[in-house]
């Protein structure tokens, strides 16, 4: 559509799955990413539904796209039709390569590796740190906000590395949040990395992601 509504394509999910099968069939990995991803969300035809959308993905990661990479991993990580149960390793290996051409998602799902400690691999804390601030201070990201404050509390990691030495990117709604924080942490006498996440899963809730809420209420007394 132009920017007053009017129509230039109509919607046609038949043929548009159809264009992106045809890409998919020449190999080509965008193609492959975009048909799996239309069958994941509920899209069928004759030939295809929703249990042959992790083939597609499982092409397109063959060729290290990196959007097949984390949703593959993700089949994985939750046990998805296609994957016979869920296989931990296998969607770290498959989110450690998404995260080497920095994407965003598959960051977040190598936190959680890094929080419960239970990765099959190496990670590397700064770049997760890094990229959730990013994702959180640019993009105002909430579920990147609820991951900051995770890794923040269960990391050796603390923010006036950013904050203070400047070792980092600095965004000005993480500064805000830093301050405040800090301004907090002094009046209450209490940890200022324990006072800054608290602050970010407000955020993160503030922007809608609920799930923070567990969090938050975990972290109070």
């Amino acid at each position: 559509k132009l920017d007053d509504g009017t129509v230039i394509v109509p919607q046609n999910q038949d043929l548009a799955f159809r264009c992106f099968l045809r890409g998919a069939h020449q190999n080509q990995p965008k193609c492959q990413y975009y048909a799996g991803l239309m069958l994941k969300d509920g899209y069928s035809c004759q030939e295809y539904n929703k249990s042959h959308a992790l083939a597609f993905f499982m092409d397109a990661a063959n060729q290290n796209h990196d959007m097949a990479l984390t949703q593959v991993g993700a089949y994985y990580f939750t046990g998805s039709i296609g994957t016979h149960g869920r296989d931990l390793d296998k969607a770290f290996r498959y989110f450690s390569a998404a995260a080497k051409q920095n994407n965003a998602l598959a960051i977040q799902y190598l936190a959680d590796y890094m929080i419960k400690n239970n990765a099959s691999g190496p990670i590397n804390h700064d770049q997760i740190y890094r990229e959730l601030n990013r994702s959180a201070g640019a993009e105002q990201d909430p579920i990147a906000y609820r991951m900051l404050a995770l890794v923040v509390v269960n990391s050796n990691i603390h923010p006036s590395e950013t904050y203070e030495d400047k070792k980092h990117p600095v965004y000005d709604d993480l500064a805000h949040i830093y301050n405040n924080a800090k301004i907090d942490a002094m009046m209450s006498q209490t940890d200022l990395k324990f006072k800054f996440a608290l602050h970010l899963l407000w955020r993160a809730i503030e922007l809608n992601d609920h799930a923070s809420g567990q969090y938050l209420c975990n972290f109070y007394s």
